[in-house]
């Protein structure tokens, strides 16, 4: 083995090492904020109804510090007929960093007194646990129904709520108590206020490279340069740090690569390469690779291997060094759960002896150039795209357009309703024209040219137009006119082909063709022919689709399945039904699927207010009298008043036969009184009631109760 010869200049060795910039106020929660929400009643516990919701705003303020507050008594509320009053204070919740995106467990708690100087009614207070990002509710638990005065509870919720939402400040806890109901008014202490929140350590880091120059000879360090995982200049501002593996174990695909400078000696000649060796995390070797010190072009062996005895004189390169990263391309096709997954893909960062690197990228392989478009850590599992649609909520004419060819479209994101926007679209002609329409729903009569203009709004938020050709028939060809952007993508229900450049046919009729839209760009301008002469309608119809952070790929969330028994208190009777929900176990997401009849397979459409079974509220005991002669009608009491509690019939003259639950018709001759009645006032109400006169001079009467709100 030979050596290779020494260099004139001061010999550098270079290495690199990915460390953890951690935020000190984001570790185990970090600084915890909770700052009185000013307009807690934009996050109702209750349907309210009539119900009077009363709010001050800093009210809770001093609940919130550690302090206590007493709402109420208040007046009867003049819009609901037992005068329920209830009074609402809010706290908004804020922990953890911006940049942190795995749910936090947190608990927050509250204790409430009864002071009476009256009791509770049903239902006297609910804590609820929402996320103002999305506007929904995560968790709630009630105060003791009909609470005595004196009453004390500590109400506590639970949740694992979205990091992100959480660092916003964006999570509310909101407590409401009712102050006046039936017999008159209460008053609440709200004290003992307590809450907390774990932010796993590993959101609260931010990765970078730090590269190490050392001097060959005696090992001291130069230079220190830290980077991005991009190469970009950073500067920790935090604890610098191993960092935190999620999950407390390795990727599963988890490997090292070394790699070091050897010499090829053949004969007097000797040749500098670098020799990649890769290893898993039990120490098997995986791949050898040899390359020029350019960490790309493949190398050879010739001769004997060997240390270089001293870095070559026209030294290139000292080390190279291969990190996997995550590219996230918005471009990628989404898998089969609507996830536009990062691709990963490996840096190779090369040192020169004087300290300075450059790199280059290539696919996983370590050889295919590879050109990334958003360059993010990988972790575990690579991380993702998912996508939120803007629905159109509204089409009308252009208020400053005579010519019945201008009309406003405003859309909305579906998961944030606050998000909206409106496009101006023009077309090329009047609406109508033999196809009709209206101007809330126009319809065009091809051909025809739309323009479509979306504001700064849409623009600002959304990432892809996509314009649907509705009704799309054979001889419908949808053009692209000369100056507009050409789609990114194309797809159709039934078939489509590309006649030429801007130009696509539907094989078949009553086909509807998408096209999607990158940007989305300022103005498109899509054309539908006619080439098949008579009546073409056509009737534009677009959406907007915004990329938002979304789940890891490759995880399968946990998901339960619950059912809940409701019931549907409606004028005509109250109706017992089963609602389903699925919870995310990671998440804590509540997503309600379906209503069902008790068979949990029969589909149920509520009509009135949906509650607890056994907890509806009691409803005012009606009553009624009827004198009836002759053989006139059956009198069905349960038919006319499902809520039927109690029936007395006296028998004046003749006799009459009466039909109750046991359906078997009998007498009731003159002289005779009967009674029929529920057991208490927890059943619903009598299962029959049917009378009816024998003959002509049959002479009873009828005086029962009843209660709108309950059936049989």
């Amino acid at each position: 083995m030979g050596a290779c010869q020494p260099q004139a200049e001061p010999c550098r060795n270079s290495s690199m090492v990915l460390l953890c910039d951690a935020d000190p106020d984001c570790q185990a929660g970090g600084t915890l904020t909770a700052t009185d929400e000013p307009n807690p009643s934009q996050y109702p516990n209750w349907a309210i109804g009539g119900w009077c919701l009363v709010q001050t705003p800093g009210q809770g303020a001093p609940v919130w510090a550690g302090g206590s507050v007493v709402l109420g008594p208040d007046p009867a509320c003049p819009t609901s007929p037992s005068g329920d009053t209830m009074r609402t204070i809010g706290v908004r919740l804020k922990a953890g960093s911006p940049t942190a995106t795995a749910p936090v467990p947190l608990s927050v708690s509250v204790r409430v007194t009864n002071n009476g100087p009256n009791p509770g009614v049903v239902g006297d207070g609910r804590f609820g646990l929402w996320n103002a990002a999305t506007g929904t509710r995560m968790a709630h638990t009630d105060v003791k129904n009909s609470a005595p005065v004196g009453h004390q509870q500590t109400l506590t919720l639970s949740a694992n709520v979205p990091a992100a939402a959480l660092a916003a400040g964006q999570i509310v806890a909101v407590l409401d108590v009712e102050t006046y109901q039936g017999a008159g008014g209460k008053a609440w202490t709200i004290d003992q206020f307590q809450w907390s929140a774990t932010v796993p350590q590993v959101e609260c880091e931010a990765e970078f490279l730090r590269t190490l120059t050392t001097d060959c000879e005696t090992g001291e360090v130069v230079s220190t340069t830290d980077t991005t995982l991009d190469g970009a200049p950073y500067t920790p501002t935090g604890v610098v740090g191993q960092c935190t593996v999620i999950g407390g174990s390795a990727p599963t695909d988890c490997r090292n690569c070394d790699q070091v400078v050897l010499c090829d000696t053949t004969g007097t000649e000797s040749h500098t390469f670098l020799r990649t060796v890769c290893r898993d995390c039990n120490g098997t070797v995986l791949s050898t690779t040899d390359t020029e010190l350019d960490g790309a072009t493949p190398y050879a062996v010739a001769g004997t291997v060997g240390q270089c005895a001293t870095p070559p004189a026209n030294c290139e390169a000292a080390a190279v060094q291969a990190f996997r990263l995550c590219d996230l391309n918005p471009a990628v096709e989404p898998d089969a759960n609507g996830l536009r997954c990062a691709t990963p893909f490996l840096r190779h960062f090369v040192y020169a002896c004087d300290g300075t690197a450059t790199f280059h990228d290539t696919a996983a392989d370590g050889v295919t150039p590879y050109t990334p478009t958003q360059v993010v850590e990988c972790g575990e599992n690579p991380p993702s795209l998912r996508e939120q649609v803007w629905n159109t909520l509204s089409i009308a004419p252009d208020p400053a357009d005579t010519t019945n060819r201008v009309f406003i479209y405003t859309v909305a994101n579906s998961e944030d309703p606050t998000q909206t926007g409106t496009v101006k679209m023009t077309a090329s002609k009047a609406y109508g024209g033999g196809c009709g329409g209206t101007p809330t729903a126009p319809v065009w009569n091809a051909a025809v040219t739309f323009t479509f203009e979306p504001d700064a709004a849409v623009l600002a938020k959304a990432d892809v137009l996509r314009v649907d050709a509705i009704d799309w028939d054979t001889w419908e060809d949808i053009v692209i006119p000369s100056g507009s952007p050409l789609p990114d993508k194309i797809e159709s229900d039934t078939g489509h082909t590309q006649v030429s450049s801007g130009r696509w046919h539907s094989t078949i009729s009553n086909n509807t063709g998408h096209f999607y839209f990158n940007g989305p760009p300022a103005v498109v301008r899509m054309t539908t022919r006619n080439d098949g002469g008579g009546n073409a309608c056509t009737a534009p119809a677009f959406g907007f689709i915004t990329l938002v952070p979304g789940p890891p790929c490759g995880v399968v969330p946990e998901v339960d399945h619950i059912v809940q028994p409701l019931c549907d208190v409606a004028a005509a009777g109250t109706t017992p039904f089963l609602r389903h929900w699925n919870v995310d176990n990671s998440s804590g997401q509540l997503t309600r699927l379906l209503d069902t009849r008790l068979d949990g397979t029969t589909s149920y459409t509520t009509t009135g207010t949906v509650t607890v079974c056994g907890q509806e509220a009691d409803q005012p005991v009606q009553t009624g009298v009827r004198r009836v002669t002759g053989t006139t009608t059956v009198q069905n009491l349960k038919t006319e008043f499902p809520g039927l509690q109690s029936v007395s019939m006296t028998v004046v003259a003749g006799s009459v036969n009466v039909a109750m639950s046991s359906g078997t018709s009998q007498p009731v001759p003159a002289g005779a009184s009967v009674t029929w009645s529920v057991a208490d006032t927890d059943d619903s109400s009598l299962a029959a009631a049917s009378f009816g006169g024998t003959t002509t001079a049959a002479d009873y009467l009828l005086n029962w109760t009843y209660k709108a709100g309950a059936a049989g």
